[in-house]
């Protein structure tokens, strides 16, 4: 046994090697925390709710079946990982590509491409979260309760850019918020709906057309 073996066993050990020993077992169980929610998501993305088991992640994954049970207690705990993941992964994105000091009407433009681009950048999660929508969120009610969130997380994002817009003349003071918001997200949401059931739905072109709907809603 090497000095580095004996000293994560032995209660001996100092108190830095003992910290060393926790600390490499955090990252070890992160890590295989993090690829079981990468196949979970591709999984649930191209088989759905129902055809997504525990006993495949953890095997799909490289690990023994008692795994994905250890980490996420069931397959509703599983469901709401992944949507946490997902829900992450879209906020860090959106962050990243909308600035919130941008006038109004520049604020959605960049909005709806950065989400059709997160949606191509990364389409197992974008169809899990429709999978999640469509098929989970009825038989899981913490899980309906996270994506209610997030949907209307995305409605008042767009609400406060129509306002914004409204005070900075970049959006027509005639447009209402509220209903401009709800208006947009129930568009992306339709081309979501058909681009999980046809594959071959051509995102850039859905994007202009957005784009186009919203400029026409918005001229002065």
């Amino acid at each position: 046994m090497s000095a580095q073996a004996n000293a994560q066993a032995s209660p001996q050990a100092s108190p830095q090697a003992r910290t060393q020993a926790r600390t490499r077992r955090a990252e070890r169980s992160g890590a295989a925390r993090a690829a079981m929610l990468d196949t979970a998501i591709g999984l649930l993305a191209t088989r759905g709710y129902s055809g997504m088991k525990l006993a495949d992640v953890s095997r799909d994954s490289g690990y023994s079946y008692g795994l994905a049970p250890f980490h996420f207690e069931s397959k509703a705990g599983l469901l709401r990982a992944i949507q946490e993941e997902i829900d992450a992964s879209y906020t860090d994105h959106m962050a990243a590509a909308c600035d919130p000091d941008i006038p109004g009407r520049e604020f959605v433009d960049r909005w709806v491409t950065a989400t059709f681009a997160f949606a191509k950048g990364h389409p197992a999660h974008w169809r899990a979260s429709v999978v999640i929508l469509v098929e989970s969120v009825l038989g899981v009610p913490d899980v309906a309760v996270e994506h209610s969130r997030f949907a209307s997380r995305n409605i008042e994002t767009l609400r406060t850019a129509f306002e914004r817009g409204r005070r900075d003349g970049s959006i027509p003071a005639s447009v209402d918020p509220p209903a401009a918001a709800a208006t947009v997200a129930a568009l992306m949401k339709g081309i979501n709906f058909e681009w999980f059931g046809d594959p071959t739905v051509d995102l850039d072109a859905s994007c202009r057309l957005v784009l186009d709907v919203v400029r026409q809603v918005l001229r002065p």
